[in-house]
């Protein structure tokens, strides 16, 4: 269990912050950096729920 939560972690460390970052740089600009400016300190260790809460605006 606990190595399947790492390595999930690193799964979604590799696809989500650079697939989500690219996507949110090009289409969701403003968002993401609010989200971002919000969340800054932690924004490594919520990238999921960073991610979801930025879609969540649209």
């Amino acid at each position: 269990m606990e190595k399947n939560i790492v390595d999930q972690f690193f799964f979604i460390s590799q696809y989500d912050i650079t697939t989500y970052l690219f996507e949110t740089l090009f289409f969701f600009n403003i968002d993401f950096f609010t989200c971002g400016i919000i969340k800054k300190k932690n924004l490594y260790r919520n990238i999921r729920s960073l991610s979801l809460h930025c879609t969540h605006l649209h």
